[in-house]
């Protein structure tokens, strides 16, 4: 994964414009909290970035690292990678605790509500 010298450049400006600023206003002890936070929303805005870095950790990572992105429709048509798979892991989740629960009870399952879709993305497939 690339990150432009422009968005590096750009990041860096941000950083050194608001400290000051926020180091006055709120105190040093909320500076690292607002980092923090700053560096969370800039990572889930790129995806690929979150992927690179394992940044985040259960559900929100794995979310991030499903999704069909500019970079990986690239690599996908230039033949680096060959396949996407994309599931929905809070369906997975949903889905498990249903047949757990459906299982102590003494329950039927619905089997159609326990499928679980998966998106198979290939070069022919593009959306």
């Amino acid at each position: 994964m690339r990150v432009s010298l422009m968005s590096r450049w750009s990041l860096l400006c941000l950083c050194l414009l608001a400290l000051p600023a926020l180091a006055q206003a709120q105190g040093s002890s909320n500076i690292e909290q607002f980092f923090d936070t700053f560096t969370a929303d800039w990572v889930r805005r790129d995806p690929d970035l979150a992927t690179a870095t394992r940044y985040f950790s259960g559900a929100e990572q794995d979310r991030l690292e499903q999704q069909l992105t500019p970079n990986t429709r690239a690599a996908l048509l230039d033949g680096t990678i060959d396949a996407i798979l994309n599931q929905d892991a809070g369906h997975e989740v949903r889905s498990a605790i249903r047949v757990l629960k459906a299982k102590a009870d003494g329950l039927s399952l619905i089997d159609a509500q326990e499928r679980i879709r998966l998106d198979i993305f290939l070069k022919d497939n593009l959306p």
